[in-house]
């Protein structure tokens, strides 16, 4: 009987510790343990993806005019400062093992940003789930020799000023997994 009612006592709190949403704010890696040299917006976005939920730029600006429209074929300079990222971090993020170790869940979803330099994951392991949906790569994108262990997702994107070099890519589903989806638009 004993045994019994503790586990009336604790199930309750258990059950709360295992239903409570992720918070952007409780990451293992953050304040002055990031790279120095990342954005403000940078910052956001790995406090959120982090925590285990997708980055969504597309209310990123606080600005009122800003109507959270992110059709990625929109002109460049109607996309706001808070949605541009650069492809140092994005690349930091697919390949980089200790922050890898600091995500949540194995992924990195960003939705709705601007790339104005050129993506280059070329030669790469991406071990996590990588997403980059809706967005806007201003100098294009190489993806040669690389290989995404779980997951890439480019849809929606657009890619200009360049053609996209998607040579020799490679993906594997992580174990256990019987198929496995990769979403790319390529067009330019």
């Amino acid at each position: 009987m004993r045994s019994l009612l503790l586990f009336l006592l604790f199930w309750p709190a258990a059950a709360l510790s295992q239903d409570t949403p992720p918070d952007p704010g409780d990451c293992a890696l953050s304040g002055d343990a990031l790279p120095g040299w990342w954005s403000a917006a940078e910052r956001g976005v790995w406090d959120q993806v982090c925590a285990g939920l997708p980055a969504n730029l597309a209310f990123a600006d606080l600005d009122p005019l800003d109507d959270g429209d992110c059709t990625a074929d929109d002109p460049l300079s109607v996309w706001p400062e808070a949605r541009r990222l650069s492809a140092r971090f994005a690349l930091q993020l697919a390949t980089d093992p200790d922050l890898h170790a600091a995500l949540r869940e194995p992924e990195v979803v960003i939705q709705c940003a601007v790339f104005e330099d050129t993506l280059e994951i070329e030669d790469k392991h991406v071990p996590i789930a990588f997403v980059l949906q809706d967005s806007r790569f201003a100098r294009g994108a190489s993806l040669i020799n690389s290989h995404f262990g779980r997951a890439l997702n480019l849809s929606g994107s657009v890619f200009e000023r360049t053609r996209q070099t998607t040579q020799r890519l490679a993906f594997t589903a992580p174990s256990g997994v019987i198929g496995a989806q990769v979403a790319l638009n390529l067009s330019g």
